[in-house]
């Protein structure tokens, strides 16, 4: 049982993950409303959090831009709030 605590932020990269499937840090950041879109510095921070918890896995690398994917899906996701 993976007890997964994701702040608001983790969650909203999180639906990324799981609207998009596999994608790059930019393409999460871009999932933003442009209003009040983080920095990619701050998704791409976060992207690296969650992968360290084990919610998204590196799946490949294209140059220098790494793809990611959700590990967890939303619902065991939504049993760790």
């Amino acid at each position: 049982m993976l007890n997964l605590k994701l702040g608001k932020l983790e969650l909203r990269v999180m639906e990324a993950f799981w609207e998009k499937g596999a994608c790059s840090v930019k393409e999460v950041q871009e999932t933003f409303p442009e209003a009040d879109r983080p920095a990619y510095t701050t998704v791409q921070t976060t992207v690296y959090r969650l992968e360290r918890k084990k919610a998204v896995r590196c799946v490949k690398r294209i140059s220098n831009a790494n793809i990611f994917e959700a590990a967890v899906s939303r619902h065991d996701a939504q049993k760790g709030l």
